[in-house]
């Protein structure tokens, strides 16, 4: 019975993580996208700029709280804001589910948060940063050592990126505009490291057909690459790796 409860309670706690982690990724991601100092200021409205009371800042339970209104302007808050945090906290969870080694599923946490700052970034700006996507290369690699076979998922890796990039080359002859950025040749170089075969044409599935089903509701023809990515690998996660 004690057991029980103490993975219960872990599970919990690991659930909150989530959803405190994804707040912070949501908050990284937007301070990159609009050029705000990253660390040295408080948290403030994205619509006046008056700084954030301390219930505003708890996930999900701020933005319930009040109604999901601001308190300084009154205005609504971003929708994103707890949808972010409680995938984060969905994805925490299931990650612990499925990965009972503390090693991977340390590093796949990391991993899924890189991923969503990039998606978010990408999202906003279209840009991926340097400064979130190679310590996120390098997260990748390390789990495809502990995962065993890494000359096989780095080959792989290359041959999903070579024939991915000759269909983009191909796309935008026909096009006749870019396609893909350079950035998402390495996002899913390291997709492939990290999840290997099956699971990273998975996300690319899961990713599109969001896409399709996003462009129907929001009415945009297109979106970005790697938020859809994030999506699918985010959709992939609560299920199994």
């Amino acid at each position: 019975m004690q057991q029980q409860y103490t993975e219960k309670m872990t599970f919990i706690l690991i659930a909150m993580i989530g959803l405190i982690l994804g707040s912070f990724s949501h908050t990284l991601a937007y301070r990159l996208s609009h050029a705000l100092p990253l660390f040295s200021k408080r948290s403030h409205c994205d619509l006046c700029g008056e700084p954030v009371g301390i219930v505003a800042l708890i996930p999900i339970v701020g933005y319930l709280w009040h109604r999901g209104h601001s308190t300084c302007c009154h205005k609504p808050i971003d929708w994103m804001y707890p949808v972010i945090e409680l995938a984060s906290s969905m994805v925490f969870f299931a990650i612990a589910w499925h990965n009972p080694s503390l090693g991977i599923m340390g590093l796949l946490m990391v991993w899924w948060l890189g991923l969503l700052v990039m998606g978010l970034t990408d999202y906003w700006t279209l840009q991926l940063y340097d400064s979130i996507m190679y310590p996120w290369l390098l997260v990748s690699g390390l789990i495809c050592l502990i995962q065993g076979e890494w000359f096989f998922a780095v080959l792989g890796a290359v041959v999903l990126v070579a024939f991915v990039f000759g269909l983009a080359r191909l796309l935008e002859v026909f096009l006749k505009k870019p396609t893909m950025g350079e950035g998402d040749f390495y996002v899913l170089f390291g997709l492939f490291l990290a999840l290997r075969g099956a699971s990273t044409l998975g996300v690319i599935l899961i990713g599109s057909l969001i896409g399709i089903l996003l462009g129907v509701v929001l009415k945009k023809k297109e979106l970005p690459f790697v938020s859809l990515l994030a999506l699918g690998a985010g959709v992939l996660l609560c299920f199994k790796v």
